[in-house]
């Protein structure tokens, strides 16, 4: 005997953990810090291990042995939160529409099925809502609000809530301001090779124009602040405070995900109780400052008087 599958209802699996990664990864922030290997793969709370150096240096010209200098070891905790997104579509809607060409053909919606295609777009178009969502909650995530935000504290509210550097600015341009907040950045930290000073699109948007009122030509594909050697990252999760600006180090910073876990999974399939498709995507997502000090952080509102 054998299985006779025509009448079998069709499930979709669309790629499952590619969607995942594009609902997380699509995420401005997200991506560059996965790009840069500043990722920590954990389930909940998990300690970020840290290791500093006091390193003392002695006289070398006699003979003897003074031991100095200490190696510290601790740690801060990274908070990665199981995150969905889960909603019903009926396919019975789309019959009569510009739409229907999507539906194979019968009435029974179990056997009727989805154009693959159409069943892409779909869950494509969700992904970029969601990635647009996470970007936010990383910068704007706050715990003591209500809603999409409250499910994690995201960058801002880790350094603002911590010590940082203010940069208190009396300069009018946006450049001015901008590389007033790259040179009041210590030394050692603006000339590592990681180091960013992260905006909103809204204020990069505004530097752009400045520059070209001042008749200074600089390519747009080109980052870099004007007369300085450090790279600017405009982001739409700082839109919502367009004139909040981040100064730190990549490493820095690490992305807290579970994409090597089975909760990672994004489905559409239909369900026989309800009658519909189930469009689901499940990920997690977490990001921790390590260092949220004034010598390795800056930050500073930039918001005109």
């Amino acid at each position: 005997m054998s299985f006779d599958i025509t009448n079998l209802s069709q499930y979709i699996e669309l790629n499952s953990r590619t969607i995942s990664s594009k609902a997380v990864g699509n995420a401005q922030t997200a991506k560059l810090l996965l790009d840069s290997g500043n990722v920590q793969f954990t389930k909940g709370t998990a300690p970020i291990l840290k290791l500093d150096s006091n390193t003392v240096i002695q006289d070398g010209s006699t003979c003897g042995r003074t031991p100095s200098g200490t190696t510290i070891l601790s740690n801060t905790m990274l908070t990665t939160k199981p995150l969905k997104s889960v909603e019903n579509i009926c396919t019975k809607t789309l019959i009569n529409t510009y739409y229907a060409w999507a539906l194979k053909a019968g009435q029974d919606p179990e056997t009727e099925g989805w154009d693959a295609a159409f069943a892409q777009y779909i869950m494509d178009s969700r992904v970029q809502a969601i990635a647009e969502a996470n970007e936010n909650l990383l910068w704007n995530g706050d715990t003591t609000l209500t809603g999409q935000l409250s499910y994690f504290n995201g960058i801002l509210k880790q350094v603002t809530s911590g010590t940082y550097t203010n940069i208190d600015s009396t300069a009018t341009s946006v450049l001015a301001q901008l590389q007033e907040a790259n040179s009041k950045t210590p030394i050692k930290i603006r000339k590592q090779s990681d180091f960013r000073i992260f905006i909103s699109e809204v204020l990069y948007d505004l530097y752009l124009m400045e520059l070209a009122n001042k008749n200074i030509f600089k390519p747009t594909d080109d980052f870099k602040l004007f007369g300085t050697t450090t790279t600017l990252v405009p982001v739409s999760g700082l839109n919502s405070s367009p004139y909040k600006i981040v100064s730190i180090r990549l490493s820095n910073l690490q992305l807290g995900m579970d994409l090597e876990s089975d909760v990672t999974k994004s489905s559409l399939k239909y369900s026989i109780e309800t009658e519909q498709h189930y469009a689901d995507i499940h990920y997690s997502l977490g990001v921790s400052v390590v260092y949220p000090i004034a010598s390795e952080v800056g930050y500073a509102d930039l918001s005109p008087a």
